[in-house]
C-alpha cells in the first residue's frame, strides 16, 4: 500500500498530501512513515495558536534540524577532503548551512514556497518567499527526517544519521562537494542567474524538461533540456544537461545556457 493511501486511511481526519507536497517528497527522495511530522515541518509558527494543545509548528524541528545538518555536512566534508584544514572545512560548512544557501535551495530546487503553511497575515506579507522562513523550513524537514527515520526499526544513532546524511548530500548540487571548491568555495546558483537573464532579455521563464535517463537504477545519468517560450509562443531550446540527479542535470543545462550567452559568472 502506498504512503499516501495508507496515510489517508489511517489518519483521515488530517488533510491529505497535496500534489506539491508529493513532489517535495520525491525531490527529497524520502518517504515519511509518520506524515504528521512532515506536516509539522512545513507549519510556520504564524499558522498556529499558542493556546492550542495540539497547535504544533516547526520551531522545535528547526532547532533539531539545524544541529543535524551541521553534523552531516561536517562529516561529508571530513570524508571528502582528507587534506583540508579545519579552517577550510569550516568556511565551506558555513557557506553550505547559512540562511542564504538554504533559502536558495528551498526556493529554487524544492519549491518550499508552494507548501509552507503560514498564518494569513504572514502569507499576505510574502512569508513564503522570505529567506529566514524558507531556510528554517529546510532545517525543520531535516529534523523531521531524523526523527521519522527512527520508525524504521533503526535504533543506533549512526544508522539514523546515515539515512539523514543521504538526504543532506542529495540536497546540495554535486559541485558543492567537488575537491576544487575547498580552496575558494562559492555555491553559484546557475538556475537563478539564467532565470534572471531570460526574464530580462526575453520576458519569459526557463522551462526544464526531463528527457530521460541511461544506466541502471543504482547508477542513472539523467538528461534535461532547458528552454523558454518566445513572444511567438514557440519553445526556444537553450541547452542540454546531464547529471546523476535531475537537479544536477538542470544546473548543468543552466550553466551551459549562460555560457552560450556569455553570462556565466566564474567562481
Amino acid at each position: 500500500m502506498g504512503l499516501i493511501k495508507r496515510y489517508q486511511m489511517e489518519r483521515a481526519e488530517i488533510e491529505h498530501i497535496s500534489e506539491a507536497e508529493s513532489d517535495l517528497l520525491c525531490q527529497l527522495q524520502y518517504g515519511f512513515e509518520n506524515v504528521d511530522l512532515f506536516k509539522e515541518a512545513l507549519t510556520h509558527k504564524s499558522a498556529t495558536d499558542p493556546s492550542w494543545i495540539d497547535g504544533k509548528n516547526n520551531e522545535r524541528l528547526e532547532f533539531l534540524g539545524d544541529s543535524i545538518l551541521g553534523v552531516c555536512v561536517s562529516e561529508i566534508l571530513y570524508n571528502k577532503y582528507p587534506e583540508a584544514t579545519e579552517g577550510q572545512m569550516s568556511k565551506v560548512r558555513a557557506e553550505l548551512v547559512c540562511t542564504k544557501t538554504l533559502a536558495m535551495l528551498a526556493r529554487h530546487d524544492y519549491k518550499l514556497g508552494d507548501v509552507i503553511i503560514l498564518g494569513r497575515g504572514e502569507g499576505l506579507n510574502g512569508g513564503s518567499d522570505k529567506d529566514k522562513i524558507l531556510a528554517g523550513t529546510m532545517e525543520a524537514l531535516i529534523g523531521a527526517i531524523y526523527v521519522d527515520s527512527q520508525f524504521y526499526n533503526v535504533d543506533l544513532t549512526s544508522k539514523v544519521l546515515s539515512i539523514v546524511r543521504g538526504v543532506v548530500e542529495n540536497m546540495y548540487p554535486a559541485y558543492a562537494f567537488l575537491p576544487e571548491q575547498i580552496e575558494d568555495f562559492d555555491l553559484t546558483d546557475y538556475k537563478s542567474q539564467l532565470q534572471e537573464y531570460i526574464q530580462k532579455e526575453f520576458k519569459s521563464a526557463v522551462i526544464y524538461e526531463t528527457m530521460g535517463f541511461t544506466g541502471f537504477d543504482h547508477d542513472r545519468t539523467w538528461e534535461v533540456s532547458a528552454s523558454y517560450i518566445t513572444t511567438e509562443e514557440e519553445q526556444e531550446h537553450l541547452a542540454y544537461g546531464e547529471g546523476k540527479s535531475v537537479r544536477e542535470a538542470q544546473k548543468l543545462a543552466a550553466m551551459r545556457s549562460l555560457d552560450y550567452y556569455g553570462q556565466l559568472k566564474e567562481n
